[in-house]
């Protein structure tokens, strides 16, 4: 998709974006909408016939995330509990996706539809299918095979 100087498919073309590619959308007008790389180094307008949202799954897996910060986790059975590096994409509804940065620099990926932790991104190569989660006030206590995350409401929805 071309990157235009203007909101007109006569004018000049600065740049473009494969499919797939995250753009950040600062608002549309009729049938254009102004768009930008996410570096920045290109800015102007694409056609919005040609855009579509992009859910959290594919955000979080490009980098692309609503907040950052950390959030308590638990490497293994009897691990204390520290912090580890969280990023989450909001689709909104309570549905995101959670990347958290293991102690061991090893990201694990949580996924939330309407609040509710649904799955994470386990593989039996990667050592099994264990997920669980509790919830206690505004908190979601999740499992995954022995690891341990603490995941407060504010993450998944804001605020």
């Amino acid at each position: 998709m071309p990157i235009l100087a203007a909101p007109d498919a006569g004018s000049a073309v600065l740049g473009g974006a494969v499919p797939g590619q995250v753009l950040r959308n600062d608002g549309c007008e009729d049938a254009w909408c102004r768009v930008a790389t996410l570096d920045g180094s290109v800015s102007g307008w694409g056609a919005r016939e040609h855009l579509e949202a992009a859910d959290s799954a594919l955000r979080a897996g490009q980098g692309v995330f609503d907040a950052v910060g950390p959030v308590p986790c638990a490497a293994g059975v009897g691990a204390p509990m520290t912090h580890c590096a969280m990023g989450v994409a909001r689709d909104g509804d309570g549905s995101a996706t959670v990347v958290i940065t293991k102690p061991d620099g090893v990201p694990r990926a949580l996924f939330f539809t309407e609040g509710a932790f649904v799955s994470s991104d386990t593989s039996q190569a990667g050592g099994g299918f264990e997920n669980s989660a509790t919830r206690e006030g505004d908190l979601t206590r999740i499992r995954v095979d022995d690891e341990r995350y603490e995941i407060p409401d504010a993450v998944i929805f804001g605020g």
